[in-house]
């Protein structure tokens, strides 16, 4: 099965914008990440962007001299023979989009496979398109024989299958096709020789037909479907293989190497298989089939051909039971996470995070630097593959080999013989016989709410870029990538939208203009409030504050009870990772023990004239002050103001009197 991963993107062909793909996220697959995911509005961060989230490659696969991937915003790019229609008008040499055909241009593509020149996709609507030879039925659409190909998609038929049943996987063989189904149950349709169908007969159909019941048992669901040149394979919910097609060289497994072909499925016998170890997974080769243990051990039978079956020996020509697939260059303690099989050899990705392989190496698809056969695991070799990237993925085509890197992206290595460097899909000019590049991916830009950021540096894994300056606020981070055909560019470019990915702090800011006076020996509190992102630390870098008051460095608190009278100017700095902000403050402290001052108050003694004095008075005596209070300053000045009074009073009482007189 291939590897799918899936993200927001946007589709782009030529720098232009062609569509938009739907928003369909795998939970562990999760969003691409930003590190570190803030930073301050003048800009000036460099941040790191993981590769493998950038990939453009949401799943790839593989068959017989073809390949492709579906882009994370579900196109569908080909590679390989272009004989019979099998790369639906794709690409030759390297990654090109296939012909739109039948598929919806907003189809969700869940799952695809490619057999012996035909290619398969299936829409998490339940509908199989597919495309290539037809020389069987092996379209599925009802055509068979009017059409002998196609190179572009059809729709393949209902068919057999009910209505509201909908396929979850989709899987190609040699001349046929089958799926998987939410109703537990298995469809195929194809070249009915050796009574591969499953379904009882031996006739042809050009569109599904159900598997029969044969040796599964009542309530066993079925859950995975590998086809074979020859035969059939399903793995029952009860942890099982049921296989049906030729009875040649021990490809059925029960224990038979000769009789009748079976057109209804059997029961795998138990072999090597030790008691209590169940099937998690399967694979089918050339009259010969793989199952994958619960114990992450891998069990062979069929034909063993170019020790096809990995058992250490190739003098041993068949095998009717399970065996042991042997350790070979597999360390001890590694399991097996998946195996994969073609007609001429077949692979196994390990816990090791390595892939080994063994069979037919006539075309360097084994990997291990040689083109000798082996009939056990070899290591393939990653002298090529960047240091630290480990494989996660694997599938094969006959002459040719392929993994998925940690980083993304996609390896190929074999096709040494003439005439098939085009199914490596990096426009080699000759084989290889270890892991090289096949199709990867570049960051050609890289921006925050639209801005450009600077400095890009794609050259390694993860990508760096500088942020731009923008406002306060969280920012969507688009990343635009070009696919890469071994080293040349293509025109197929896409974005990744990273919503929310980045955002945007501003330094603190101090929002407490002044702050209060004091008096000695009262309490006192007041508070420097701020703004911005936390946390945000204060201090006095500047001056002092009044005697008894502290500021609390986390809450801007000025709190205590001031001692000394006086005018205390200070500066507090507010401090956060983005940058700092300062405001100045003066506080008065006052002396609450300060006595009051009076207003002076006169006194007159007894008599008719008074302080004002009057036209007719004969006062005889003088006016006085009492000064009450005040400073010694103040009593003097208010003395020498009661001694002019006096004076002025004496003065007009004797003018008064002469005026009496006259």
């Amino acid at each position: 099965m291939p590897v799918f991963t899936k993200s927001t993107r946007r589709k782009i062909w030529g720098g232009a914008a062609v569509g938009l793909a739907a928003a369909l996220i795998v939970p562990a697959a999760g969003w691409a990440a930003v590190t570190p995911d803030e930073g301050p509005i003048e800009g000036g961060t460099t941040v790191l962007i993981d590769c493998v989230d950038l990939s453009s490659i949401g799943m790839f696969a593989a068959g017989g001299q073809n390949a492709m991937i579906v882009t994370t915003t579900d196109d569908v790019l080909s590679w390989g023979d272009w004989q019979r229609g099998a790369s639906g008008s794709g690409g030759g040499s390297s990654p090109a989009q296939i012909a739109q055909g039948a598929i919806p241009v907003d189809a969700d593509i869940v799952d695809a496979d490619y057999g012996l020149w035909n290619g398969y996709v299936l829409a998490s609507d339940g509908s199989v398109y597919s495309w290539g030879m037809n020389s069987s039925g092996e379209l599925g659409d009802n055509s068979f024989p009017a059409v002998a190909e196609s190179s572009v998609s059809v729709k393949v038929s209902q068919g057999a299958i009910p209505s509201g049943v909908k396929a979850t996987s989709v899987v190609a063989g040699s001349g046929n096709a089958g799926v998987v189904t939410d109703s537990g149950w298995i469809y195929t349709w194809g070249s009915g020789v050796s009574g591969i169908n499953g379904d009882g007969t031996t006739a042809w159909r050009d569109e599904p037909v159900a598997l029969v019941q044969g040796q599964i048992p009542a309530g066993v669901t079925l859950t995975q479907l590998a086809i074979g040149n020859g035969n059939g394979y399903a793995l029952g919910s009860d942890g099982w293989i049921y296989s049906w097609g030729a009875n040649f060289e021990g490809a059925l497994g029960n224990g038979s190497t000769s009789g009748p072909d079976q057109t209804s499925p059997v029961r795998v016998s138990q072999g090597a298989v030790p008691a209590g170890v169940t099937f998690t997974q399967i694979a089918a080769g050339n009259y010969s089939a793989y199952g994958l243990g619960t114990d992450g051990k891998v069990y062979s039978w069929g034909y063993n051909g170019n020790g096809l079956l990995g058992i250490g020996d190739t003098v041993t020509p068949r095998i009717n039971v399970p065996a042991l697939v042997t350790g070979g260059d597999l360390p001890a303690g590694v399991t097996v996470t998946k195996v994969i099989a073609s007609e001429l050899h077949a692979m196994i990705v390990a816990s090791d995070g390595n892939v080994y392989s063994w069979g037919n190496n006539e075309s360097g698809q084994l990997g291990n630097d040689t083109m000798t056969k082996s009939a056990s695991p070899v290591r393939v070799v990653m002298t090529d593959v960047p240091a630290g990237v480990t494989f996660t993925d694997a599938e094969l085509g006959d002459r040719a080999s392929y993994a998925l890197g940690s980083d993304g992206r996609l390896y190929s290595w074999g096709a040494m013989l003439s005439d098939q460097t085009s199914f490596l899909g990096s426009n080699a000019t000759e084989g290889r016989m270890r892991p090289a590049l096949a199709v990867s991916f570049g960051a050609t830009e890289v921006t925050f709410d639209g801005i450009p950021g600077t400095n890009l540096d794609a050259s390694g894994c993860p990508i760096s870029v500088v942020t731009p300056p923008h406002a306060h606020g969280s920012v969507d981070v688009v990343v635009t990538t070009g696919l890469i055909a071994g080293t040349t560019p293509t025109s197929y470019q896409s974005q990744t939208t990273i919503p929310g990915g980045f955002t945007y702090v501003e330094p603190p800011v101090i929002t407490t203009p002044t702050l209060p006076d004091g008096l000695v020996d009262q309490a006192y509190t007041a508070t420097v409030a701020t703004t911005g992102a936390g946390p945000i630390t204060l201090a006095v870098t500047a001056g002092e504050l009044p005697a008894g008051l502290t500021l609390d460095p986390n809450t801007g608190l000025v709190s205590g009870t001031p001692t000394t009278v006086g005018s205390y100017t200070f500066t507090v700095t507010a401090t956060n990772q983005y940058g700092t902000d300062t405001q100045e403050y003066t506080i008065v402290i006052r002396d609450t023990r300060t006595p009051a001052t009076s207003t002076p108050t006169p006194t007159t003694t007894t008599g008719s004239a008074t302080a004002g004095g009057t036209s007719g008075g004969t006062g005889t005596g003088g006016a006085t002050l009492a000064i009450t209070g005040g400073t010694a300053a103040f009593a003097g000045i208010a003395g020498l103001i009661g001694a002019l009074l006096t004076i002025g009073g004496s003065i007009y009482l004797v003018i008064a009197r002469k005026r009496a007189r006259a």
